[in-house]
């Protein structure tokens, strides 16, 4: 497995849950941690909007990426992510697992879900 440079608090492609225990999350295989960035609770007018009507979150920023996968064999492929610590990725309304890490929302997906990457021109 392949270390990433330190980003973020990550050591590599693993979050750190609890310090004082050593505890780390890393997702596995071809999944990615993603930090969803929040929806608005009121918009640019200043009108309340209820969670019924609020957008849930689609996009959201990478913060530790699994390795390989499966293929339609079941044998394991090693291989990178497409997806790099700190891309701004956008995925689709209901994908992904919410799990809370350390007191933060985390959200689990597949790289398959990841439907575009946001860049900055240079």
């Amino acid at each position: 497995m392949k270390t990433r440079s330190l980003k973020w608090g990550l050591e590599g492609d693993r979050v750190l849950v609890d310090a004082e225990k050593g505890t780390f999350f890393m997702p596995m295989f071809d999944r990615i941690l993603v930090e969803p960035q929040e929806t608005k609770e009121r918009s640019d007018g200043g009108i309340y909007i209820p969670d019924t009507a609020r957008i849930k979150e689609t996009a959201g920023k990478v913060v530790a990426v699994g390795h390989g996968h499966f293929d339609d064999h079941g044998g394991y492929v090693d291989s990178d992510s497409p997806f790099n610590i700190g891309d701004t990725i956008i995925f689709a309304e209901f994908t992904g697992i919410h799990i809370t890490l350390n007191e933060k929302r985390y959200l689990i997906i597949y790289n398959r879900d990841v439907l575009g990457v946001l860049m900055k021109e240079k």
